[in-house]
């Protein structure tokens, strides 16, 4: 990133047809064997030198456990009614429910799981009533927001950040929860403004294996925003 910098900076003459020209950013590449396990670092490295960079996501970034957990909350926020996102969102660090309990939820009602949680808040289950309550605020207002503005409402929300920060490995973990943020607002641009849109069009390149590139420096939150902590 520095070596970039200074390339920039001096800047380093490049021809273009019969003319010569500063080097630009679009200029460089950075050719990397295995980008999943370290391309956040120069993300990381590039962002620090204000350098503007473009990188591909594609199915690297599926598999992450706090990925995973925040497409979970993304799909109940669509539509409650879908037992393996609600299940997901339940299981993780966000909400906390154990294995024990679910089952417990599942045994005792008919119906859709969310059913089974509703049943329960309205027995008296703390956890379940909690739980309704953020989903109720996580779902007011998400048709009105693009699919970015409504990640980051979830995030600050959810602390999901904070939380897949704390655990080993956090800065890669909120590096890619931020991945997603960014790829949402790349897709925005392209069109894909709602939140079923963004769903659809992540499950096609989630089954084909396709990549999408996310331009550089759209990892900062609206004015505001503690996405870091």
């Amino acid at each position: 990133a520095r070596r970039i910098k200074q390339l920039l900076s001096q800047p380093l003459m490049v021809t273009e047809g019969d003319t010569q020209r500063p080097v630009r950013p679009s200029d460089i590449m950075i050719l990397l064997r295995s980008p999943g396990t370290v391309l956040h670092h120069y993300l990381r490295a590039l962002e620090e030198e204000q350098i503007p960079w473009e990188a591909e996501v594609g199915e690297e970034l599926f598999p992450t456990t706090e990925v995973n957990v925040a497409l979970s909350i993304l799909r109940i926020v669509d539509n409650p009614r879908q037992d393996v996102a609600l299940i997901s969102a339940l299981r993780s660090p966000v909400y906390g429910f154990t294995a024990d309990q679910l089952a417990l939820l599942r045994a005792g009602a008919d119906g859709d799981f969310y059913h089974a949680v509703e049943e329960s808040a309205a027995a008296g289950d703390p956890a379940c009533q909690d739980f309704l309550t953020q989903l109720a605020e996580l779902r007011f207002g998400a048709g009105d927001r693009t699919c970015r503005l409504l990640i980051c409402h979830i995030y600050e929300k959810t602390n999901l950040l904070g939380i897949f920060g704390a655990m080993d490995r956090g800065r890669e973990r909120q590096d890619n929860l931020l991945a997603l943020y960014a790829l949402a607002g790349q897709l925005e641009e392209s069109g894909c403004r709602t939140l079923f849109q963004f769903l659809l069009r992540l499950d096609r390149l989630n089954e084909t294996g396709g990549r999408i590139p996310v331009v550089g420096h759209a990892l900062s939150f609206p004015a505001g925003s503690d996405h870091r902590d």
